[in-house]
């Protein structure tokens, strides 16, 4: 079984923060972030992958702290 929590954090950096690390707190064995901003998404990352939690970094890579998995599409 999964469990589903959305969140959205309306290209707010700092919201994002605050949803990922609730999402870690709720128990998420992995989460799917489009990063609002690469740079300050690798902390994110850090702190994931220290606790086991898989990152999907979705449409924008994240250089500094590569994620477990990178998935994007073509727009063409």
């Amino acid at each position: 079984g999964c469990k589903v929590i959305y969140q959205n954090a309306d290209a707010d950096a700092a919201r994002q923060q605050q949803q990922f690390n609730s999402a870690i707190s709720q128990g998420a064995k992995a989460i799917v972030l489009d990063p609002v901003d690469s740079t300050a998404a690798a902390s994110l990352v850090k702190l994931a992958q220290s606790q086991g939690v898989k990152v999907i970094a979705y449409d924008r890579p994240i250089p500094t702290a590569p994620a477990d998995f990178y998935v994007s599409f073509n727009n063409e």
